[in-house]
């Protein structure tokens, strides 16, 4: 086995105050910053045979459950033209999308959901959300606002991915409050303390809750 093929280092060197070596490929050399981190070292190529062999060796298969974390809101506007309502919807989708970091107009797809902590800021977005469609409804830009804090739960991600758009646009919840949570965001974050011993038939959960300092500021502003 050649020095090559066992991609054998050269001695590094020193450029800018930074440390190099020279690490050789199937046909060619490479010159790598020692000490970088894996995610800033180049995408795989695949026309060299040992990279993309080495990617094949570390693509490893799992059954672990996947969680699709999602938010639906439905929205009533006041008497306005229809000129008028196309704005408010443009506004309220653009503000849906910052507050939540995706590109969304009434349905938000958030994506895996791997740990509890991440369900949390789910549910503490939502709650923000709710606490500024409070201000909306009252200085009588929209009629109503609802909100849906949810997960659904799959056996893997490929049936995530093929099912959960599907899923959430299909599950019709009908409510009167401002905002629900379901079963499986109500068990993963704060909210199972707070409704403790409340059972839902339906899997959906009351959950009109609102931050206190930010309702008196927003209610200073009406």
């Amino acid at each position: 086995m050649t020095n090559n093929e066992k991609a054998d280092k050269f001695p590094c060197f020193k450029a800018n105050g930074k440390e190099f070596e020279i690490q050789g490929r199937q046909n060619h050399y490479e010159i790598i910053a020692r000490g970088a981190k894996q995610e800033d070292e180049e995408e795989v190529n695949f026309l060299d045979a040992a990279q993309g062999l080495k990617c094949w060796k570390q693509c490893k298969s799992h059954h672990e459950s996947a969680f699709a974390g999602y938010v639906k809101v439905r929205v009533e506007t006041v008497d306005v033209s229809a000129s008028e309502s196309d704005q408010l919807f443009d506004r309220y989708g653009r503000f849906l999308s910052e507050l939540f970091g995706t590109d969304c107009i009434f349905t938000v797809i958030v994506g895996n959901i791997p740990s509890k902590e991440d369900t949390q800021n789910l549910l503490d977005d939502c709650v923000i959300l709710n606490t500024y469609n409070g201000y909306f409804t009252r200085k009588k830009i929209f009629r109503s606002l609802q909100i849906v804090c949810g997960m659904e739960r799959y056996n893997s991600y490929f049936t995530m991915y093929s099912n959960c758009i599907k899923d959430i646009w299909n599950n019709k919840v009908q409510f009167t409050d401002s905002m629900m949570i379901s079963e499986l965001v109500k068990i993963n974050t704060d909210a199972e303390e707070e409704l403790k011993g409340i059972f839902s038939p339906n899997g959906f959960y009351h959950y009109d809750f609102t931050y206190k300092d930010l309702k008196k500021d927003l209610a200073k502003r009406i």
